[in-house]
């Protein structure tokens, strides 16, 4: 024993005001008579001793049991012996019973939990889901959810549907602590209808075991559905639903019997089940269908229909779910991957400069439009910056004289990531002779695909994020590297990215972190961007915008070349209404020929960029897009003949600007079609040139 106290440290133990000092071989007799009369029959002491050395009672009696050579004897101790520090340092969680058979009556205690949010929104635009589950019997009906404040409203459906079905009643509804169980509006809902709850305790899940467990049981069988079936996680919700109506038909282990079975009496019908996600034709049922349409459409199996006897399919082709009953299905084998057809675009790309060639460039572009969504792609939203960030950094940069330069990002669609399995025709004249019926397998985005442009984002935001790069608060495509006076700058605006900083040196070193890592061409201080020629004083630092070129090509694309200018982008008193709407079928089928939307188009592009003066002109004038009559489109083109007087016009940025000033007005029930007001605001005319 003694060696033991020692290799801890240990030189004398205290017990008390009393001290029992460790005895060895070279102890005198009576300090050996004085440890074993201060140890014999003292449980506490071996207590101490055993919280000493952080073991439990029962190892220090084994230990004792060999020490004999110390004169160590305890000749009975308790077994639940333990000291303070023991409890507050050793306590663990106690165990829960094994889940077994219940005494519950059926229907008389509902276990439910939610589950979520999942990373992906279902089809349906779900992010949760909701299970109830009966004790008795296993049985569970699952909800989805877009919030779980709708967890309430699913109870009351599946309350008033298993009590009918059953003829009795719920007592007990077993749930966690969650806001979404435990708020008024659900006490008083089961206050008044006479159910109990009954809550696990705060860190101990396995006291609504079964709901846990029921849970992730679906969750495992969901992902396997999915991964056999090759599908998008977007399906979540299908392949759950699908798992709990197969675990409905399979004996547990606590029944060794199926929930359905103890529920309705008798064995389940298995042989209408199909094998999830494979192909199935779906017989066209439509009443006047043409005799040589065909007589099925191919769709997807997903699961099975909970409001009729059929099944649940998914059409890709309209985007929805539908509920069908004539089918046939082709099972064993995954569904036909298409490889998408492909075709070279040669298209000139303007070098943005007055004096500069333009580049003439032969693209490889994938036929996207052929795609299907939830089986070719998922997610397709890929952010860009606003006009209205680009144009406040740029006079960011004039008002503190900070250096701006451009980068374009090479073919940018081609350096993300594809995570999607697609296929693609081989290109035209790159065909293996050898190898003719081959596909080709993308690995790389292709101009084309819809997803393309997301996952150029995702790839470009990984690495400025990994590289020190920090979000501005508000805009995910402006990014700030270091501080104060050697910050840099850098927005993103899909393959256009602009620099500004004060310092050259750390904009150089954030351009040689980007070239590190994708390819890059550098094209110096900017000069235009997205169409916007951009002018810099190299002696007061002052910046203008406009967009000439811009207008000569709208002059042209609309035939206004001989129109004679105006002064003004509407008359002064005009009042913009339906009335100038076409009276007649001729006048509304002679509209049709009229350009009029791609016009409203191009001047709110215009506005948004450089000429706030058309904002109002473009704004009356974009209400009518649906039916624009004669007269709107006549208003329309003097909008022309103002910008072919005014090309020069444009914002300027100027620095030493401490305040910002804007003038605003607004109309009185000016629109003479409903009677409401316009309020326009616009920046004073120093800032327009």
């Amino acid at each position: 024993m003694d060696m033991l106290l020692r290799s801890h440290g240990l030189d004398t133990l205290v017990y008390g005001t009393r001290k029992c000092p460790v005895v060895g071989e070279d102890s005198t007799n009576e300090e050996k008579r004085e440890q074993q009369k201060w140890m014999k029959d003292d449980a506490k002491a071996a207590s101490l001793i055993a919280c000493s050395l952080s073991r439990n009672i029962a190892e220090l009696v084994l230990t004792c049991k060999h020490a004999n050579e110390n004169g160590v004897r305890i000749k009975k101790i308790e077994e639940n012996t333990n000291c303070d520090i023991c409890i507050r340092g050793k306590l663990c969680r106690s165990p829960f019973v094994k889940d077994t058979a219940s005494k519950a009556k059926l229907l008389e205690i509902i276990h439910s939990d939610v589950c979520g949010p999942m990373k992906t929104e279902s089809l349906g635009k779900s992010k949760y889901f909701v299970t109830f589950t009966d004790e008795k019997s296993r049985w569970t009906e699952v909800y989805f959810i877009r919030k779980k404040s709708q967890v309430l409203e699913k109870f009351k459906e599946f309350r008033a549907k298993m009590e009918k079905l059953t003829e009795r009643k719920i007592k007990f509804l077993q749930s966690d602590n969650g806001t979404e169980y435990v708020n008024n509006e659900f006490d008083k809902y089961l206050k008044e209808n006479g159910i109990q709850r009954r809550l696990s305790i705060s860190y101990s899940p396995q006291q609504n075991g079964i709901s846990e467990r029921k849970n992730r049981t679906l969750l495992d069988m969901a992902r396997c559905l999915l991964i056999q079936a090759g599908m998008k996680p977007s399906f979540w919700a299908e392949a759950v639903n699908t798992a709990n109506y197969i675990r409905n038909r399979c004996p547990t282990s606590a029944q060794n019997s199926s929930p359905y079975e103890i529920l309705f009496g008798k064995q389940p019908y298995l042989g209408h089940m199909k094998e999830f996600g494979c192909d199935v034709f779906v017989k066209n049922n439509a009443p006047n269908k043409d005799k040589f349409q065909p007589r099925a459409q191919k769709m997807i199996f997903v699961g099975y229909s909970s409001q009729s006897k059929g099944y649940r399919v998914y059409d890709p082709n309209k985007n929805k779910f539908e509920d069908v009953r004539d089918v046939y299905f082709r099972e064993g084998r995954k569904r036909d991957n298409d490889e998408f057809e492909n075709f070279y675009v040669h298209k000139p790309k303007p070098n943005g400069t007055e004096t500069g060639s333009d580049k003439y460039k032969a693209r490889l572009v994938a036929r996207g439009h052929t795609q299907r969504p939830g089986i070719d792609y998922d997610e397709i939203f890929a952010p860009v910056a606003r006009y209205e960030l680009i144009r406040t950094l740029l006079a960011i940069a004039v008002n503190e004289q900070m250096y701006v330069h451009q980068l374009d990002v090479v073919s940018a669609y081609t350096q993300g990531f594809l995570s999607d399995e697609v296929y693609m025709e081989q290109p035209e004249a790159f065909v293996d002779k050898k190898n003719k019926d081959h596909v080709c397998k993308l690995v790389r985005p292709l101009y084309g695909l819809k997803q393309s442009g997301r996952e150029w984002y995702k790839r470009i935001n990984d690495y400025l994020v990994n590289k020190g790069g920090m979000n501005a608060e508000g805009d995910p495509c402006i990014y700030v590297f270091g501080t104060n006076e050697n910050r840099v700058i850098l927005l993103i605006y899909v393959d256009d990215i602009l620099l500004a900083s004060k310092s050259l040196e750390e904009m150089n070193e954030i351009k040689e972190l980007l070239k590190r890592e994708f390819e890059i061409t550098d094209l110096g201080p900017i000069n235009t961007i997205l169409g916007i020629n951009i002018k810099r004083d190299s002696d007061t630092g002052n910046m203008t915008l406009t967009q000439r070129n811009y207008i000569e090509e709208l002059i042209k694309k609309f035939g206004m070349e001989n129109a004679k200018e105006i002064g003004t982008p509407m008359e002064l008193n005009v009042k913009v209404s339906k009335e100038m709407s076409p009276k007649d079928e001729n006048e509304r089928e002679e509209m049709k020929h009229k350009p009029y939307r791609e016009l409203i188009g191009c001047l709110v592009y215009l506005s948004k960029a450089t000429r706030p003066d058309i904002a109002f002109a473009a704004m009356t004038l974009g209400r009518y897009c649906n039916d624009p009559g004669k007269e709107h489109w006549t208003l329309a083109k003097r909008v022309l003949r103002y910008l072919k007087a005014t090309p020069e016009l444009g914002i300027k940025y100027s620095r030493n600007v401490k305040q910002l000033e804007a003038f605003t007005d607004s109309d009185w029930a000016g629109n003479v079609d409903d009677r409401r007001s316009c309020l326009s605001t616009k920046p004073p005319p120093e800032h327009l040139h």
